[in-house]
């Protein structure tokens, strides 16, 4: 069967073997921080001590606009409804009667 005029020839060939081609994204996205870190020099345990958590600390004063946590929050807040609103519309074109026309 000869694709539509509109499709070129390696839009199938594309959607093709996905899983195959996952695989090779997720072994370079887990290799490269391996290798970057293995020719980087380490860093300094005084720069680290900066960087290191301590769950033990009392949390810092929250910063009005300008804190992190309220940026993440209002950005999670809309990721969400984003996610909720495509939901609603897959569901209701997944309710929406569907069309069929016969090919000529």
């Amino acid at each position: 069967m000869a694709a539509p005029s509109g499709l070129t020839a390696c839009h199938c060939p594309m959607t093709e073997n996905y899983t195959y081609r996952g695989f090779w994204g997720t072994l370079a996205i887990t290799l490269i921080p391996f290798l970057v870190s293995a020719f980087t020099r380490k860093t300094e345990p005084s720069k680290l001590a900066a960087t290191t958590l301590e769950w033990g600390k009392k949390w810092e004063a929250f910063h009005g606009l300008a804190d992190w946590r309220l940026h993440l929050a209002i950005l999670s807040l809309i990721t969400i409804a984003a996610y909720w609103w495509m939901w609603l519309t897959a569901q209701d074109e997944a309710q929406a009667p569907r069309h069929v026309v016969a090919a000529l």
